[in-house]
């Protein structure tokens, strides 16, 4: 080979090396690139598909009971504002509904949880919640208080959970075993959350936070809001859980099973055994998780 055609070849190959590089580092940047993205988005949509897993599809509606004052009885408005240096002014009070302080919690814990979850949510009282069964809905309250949860406790796929009479205890429907609260020597509250199919609508479910008394509807909303994702992997289907919550403290509330309750764990929350389900409680009683806070 003459000196002038090694000269070219040797022009030629580094040539080739510059356009073989510079097309290696754009597929390394771009590859870069892509993982960058996915990285960011990967995670959001698998967030997503375990909300829409456990909350179901489209809007969900948190359905908060109402009471009315009833006129007739009070002669004086039963409202009175108190400010912090003493001062009180009676009001006439709301024209339609009020809302409990329990409700006005569980509803912030539902509302914070779902947006951050990029869910499209929205709270209206009971009595317009039942014109909106479309859609997957969160009832605030006992049946007492809030009609929606009286429509879904009594829907056939409620295999899970009941108030007594009164609403004096939370009832385990297989087993009969009973949650009553506010015993001495140390008080406490019950709450139930429970979960079930729109079977009206498939795609959508039916929840119920509602406790025996203020502390546990909002306990059970916390516990709820904050843990939706250990039921989810705990009970695929349709489930009852009962929280224990101490009065005052939402995030106090955890999930108990009755001391009286000596079966295996999953027959009393609905579901069958999975791997990493916690032991059966004994007879004196167990605390499931410890760390579901």
């Amino acid at each position: 080979m003459e000196p002038a055609d090694f000269g070219k070849w040797w022009n030629n190959l580094n040539g080739l090396d510059v356009a073989l590089s510079f097309i290696i580092n754009m597929i390394a940047a771009l590859s870069a690139f892509l993982l960058g993205v996915f990285f960011r988005v990967i995670p959001h949509s698998w967030r997503s598909f375990r909300a829409r897993q456990f909350w179901g599809v489209g809007d969900i509606l948190v359905c908060h009971g109402t009471l009315q004052l009833n006129r007739a009885v009070f002669q004086v408005s039963p409202f009175v504002k108190i400010f912090r240096d003493g001062t009180a002014v009676r009001l006439n009070g709301p024209s339609e509904n009020v809302m409990g302080d329990s409700e006005i919690r569980s509803s912030n814990y539902l509302v914070g949880a779902l947006s951050r979850c990029g869910r499209c949510v929205s709270a209206e009282p009971d009595n317009k919640g039942l014109a909106q069964l479309d859609r997957t809905i969160v009832a605030l309250g006992s049946p007492s208080s809030n009609e929606v949860t009286r429509l879904v406790l009594s829907e056939p796929l409620n295999r899970f959970l009941e108030f007594g009479q009164d609403g004096a205890f939370i009832c385990d429907m297989e087993t009969g075993a009973r949650f009553s609260g506010f015993r001495p020597p140390i008080r406490k509250d019950y709450g139930m959350i429970l979960r079930i199919p729109n079977d009206r609508f498939p795609g959508r479910f039916f929840f119920v936070c509602a406790g025996l008394g203020d502390w546990g509807t909002s306990g059970a909303s916390w516990f709820l809001s904050s843990n939706w994702n250990y039921l989810r992997s705990m009970y695929p289907g349709g489930f009852g859980v009962v929280v224990e919550v101490d009065i005052g403290s939402d995030q106090s509330a955890r999930l108990v099973t009755p001391e009286s309750l000596d079966d295996a764990h999953g027959r009393l929350f609905g579901g069958a055994s999975l791997p990493g389900d916690p032991p059966p409680p004994s007879a004196t009683g167990t605390v499931w998780p410890p760390d579901a806070r």
